[in-house]
């Protein structure tokens, strides 16, 4: 199924809200969100989705120790991943491909 590829590609943008919120995500293992989680560990990353492991990340999270480096984690993350960050980096691929504008004097 063509639109289940390419979703495994895609982060919606609540994804990104839980950052800036430092929330912590449970969310599936895809190719997506693991690799930010292989410089952040922001949550749990669930193999399988089913009411057992969903509890059991749930748990985790809740877990005061595991929390405490989570929140850690995630101010860390909301420093790179925010729209001030990425305003910058579209300003800089606009300038590589758009002439510089015209003055007149």
């Amino acid at each position: 199924d063509p639109a289940f590829k390419s979703s495994r590609f895609e982060m919606p943008g609540i994804f990104f809200e839980y950052i800036q919120l430092e929330v912590p995500v449970i969310v599936s293992n895809l190719a997506s969100y693991r690799s930010i989680f292989d410089n952040y560990e922001l949550g749990i990353l669930l193999n399988q989705i089913t009411p057992e492991s969903i509890g059991s990340a749930i748990r985790q999270v809740l877990d005061p120790q595991f929390n405490e480096k989570l929140l850690k984690n995630l101010q860390i993350a909301k420093k790179v991943f925010n729209w001030e960050v990425e305003k910058q980096k579209l300003e800089k691929l606009y300038q590589k491909f758009l002439p510089e504008p015209e003055t007149f004097s």
